[in-house]
């Protein structure tokens, strides 16, 4: 590939540059001065990361509290959320699925967030007598607030990672296997063109990472690309292959290294071009960091 290196060297410039938190010595990628979604964001760097230090990696690690539950960010774990009245999300969760396609996530923090969500169900009905629980919602979640909610698309997905990694399956994964396939292509044609269709594309990346439900991951991706077209992560996932082309384009729009930049994430945009002006930067290490993934696994 002709501009590998000019890849190598723009992402080796553009990272000391940007914005960064440090909390309990766990740096965490940010946008701008947002930590909100730094479990998501940090999750999709770790995935691909191509530096010698899998820092990003860590930072997801950092996220995860006590008893398993992970939160949006390190500093919001370390402060039992900051003051925030919402703990995770389904988008966040899927930060954890990328960042534990990587062969760097230990099975050790996988296993105590399932822990953590086996035990999540509320109480519907106590018992008259004895104490404890009579009857418990059939809803699992991932956090204790409205927006961790464990649809049967996540466990789905969930059990996509796990069998990916060799880590077993539970109960409800085994229920839902599937159910993530005809469902994510209905969902990718009807979301919004913006962030919404921006999480089921990480969907269809996570499936591609894993090597698993290439049809229904290759659908998606086709789907997305051809509703945003100006859109790389999108052309990528469509097309499943790197070429000099794309690799100049990447760094045809790149924000410049001196610049100024905002808290936004191109790739979840509408319009690419027109959120060019917002990005974080952090968007176009990710995608450098998947271009050099993909060129060196040939």
């Amino acid at each position: 590939m002709k501009y590998l290196d000019d890849v190598k060297n723009y992402i080796r410039d553009l990272e000391p540059k940007l914005s960064t938190m440090v909390q309990d010595g766990v740096k965490f990628a940010v946008m701008k001065d947002s930590d909100g979604d730094s479990t998501l964001f940090n999750g999709l760097l770790a995935s691909v990361w191509q530096g010698c230090e899998n820092w990003p990696l860590r930072a997801v690690f950092g996220s995860q509290g006590d008893n398993g539950m992970f939160f949006r960010s390190p500093r919001r774990r370390a402060t039992n959320n900051a003051g925030y009245s919402t703990f995770f999300s389904r988008d966040q969760a899927s930060g954890v699925l990328a960042a534990a396609t990587n062969p760097g996530f230990e099975a050790r923090v996988w296993n105590r967030w399932l822990d953590y969500i086996s035990g999540s169900r509320s109480c519907l009905v106590k018992k008259p007598w004895g104490g404890g629980c009579l009857i418990r919602s059939p809803i699992y979640k991932y956090a204790t607030d409205d927006r961790s909610d464990i649809s049967p698309s996540c466990w789905a997905m969930m059990g996509r990672v796990a069998s990916g990694r060799g880590w077993g399956s539970r109960l409800e994964m085994e229920k839902w296997k599937g159910y993530d396939g005809d469902a994510s292509v209905i969902e990718a044609k009807n979301c919004e063109k913006g962030y919404q269709l921006h999480l089921k594309a990480v969907d269809a990346f996570i499936k591609f990472c894993m090597g698993q439900s290439r049809e229904y991951s290759q659908k998606v991706g086709d789907i997305a690309y051809s509703r945003v077209p100006d859109n790389l992560f999108y052309e990528f996932l469509s097309k499943r292959y790197i070429t000099d082309d794309f690799i100049k384009r990447y760094l045809d729009i790149s924000p410049p290294i001196a610049g100024v930049f905002g808290n936004g994430w191109v790739w979840q945009s509408a319009c690419v071009a027109d959120e060019l002006p917002y990005s974080s930067g952090w968007d176009f290490i990710f995608l450098g960091n998947l271009i050099l993934y993909i060129c060196k696994q040939g």
